[in-house]
């Protein structure tokens, strides 16, 4: 765990916090530029729960990662995206990796997964996201593999306010010859008591490929 319970936490403007694990504090302050990401920090490449289809050998693009939502599914052998798991309401899992294009291409790897628990304040103004992981390149037989899936974020808090963003997208895969497919959205879900004073958005879209990714599951919870 980072910061502490009686712990107040705050992420300066233009700071990125990787992590993939929980916070626990009495109040969180998250600036405006300032990340906290798990960002490709899920599961790698054909594997998770939710794992992109393909093989490591030549003529093959992947399918992309699921979790939340759906892998797209990859162009060439038509290979299947993978499928939905966990929790709407409770997400804790690792996104899923996409599936692997040719022999030289591995799938991306999915988003991690973050859980924070704050009994005051949390502000966000800049950025909290575990988004899939993205393919960046063709190859020896212009295949590309599948887009990781979005990660999870859990968060708990008494009051939220700001103006930021919460994400767990998809990634994409590269535009090939033979593309492989977007990763699904992963999970969020948020519980407060008032959450007044936020005007931010949560996201858990699809990632781009031959066949696009499914939205994930984001939700706000009263409690």
């Amino acid at each position: 765990d980072f910061a502490g319970p009686n712990a107040s936490m705050t992420i300066d403007a233009g700071s990125d916090i990787q992590v993939n694990t929980s916070i626990t504090v009495a109040n969180l302050t998250v600036a405006t530029g300032a990340k906290i990401n798990a960002d490709a920090d899920g599961s790698s490449g054909n594997s998770g729960s939710g794992a992109g289809a393909g093989l490591n050998s030549a003529g093959r693009s992947g399918s992309g990662g699921g979790y939340g939502g759906a892998g797209g599914n990859g162009r060439l052998n038509y290979t299947i995206g993978g499928g939905t798991y966990g929790s709407p309401s409770g997400p804790i899992d690792l996104g899923s990796g996409g599936g692997f294009g040719d022999g030289t291409n591995t799938g991306a790897q999915g988003g991690g997964a973050i859980r924070i628990n704050a009994s005051g304040t949390i502000t966000l103004n800049g950025s909290i996201t575990a988004n899939g992981g993205t393919t960046s390149s063709c190859g020896g037989y212009a295949s590309s593999g599948g887009g990781g899936s979005g990660g999870s974020i859990y968060v708990t808090t008494s009051i939220l306010s700001g103006s930021g963003t919460f994400n767990t997208n998809g990634g994409s895969a590269v535009s090939c010859t033979y593309t492989g497919g977007g990763g699904g959205g992963g999970r969020i879900a948020i519980y407060y008591t008032d959450k007044n004073g936020f005007s931010g958005s949560l996201s858990s879209s699809g990632g781009s490929g031959y066949n696009n990714g499914s939205t994930g599951t984001s939700n706000y919870y009263s409690q």
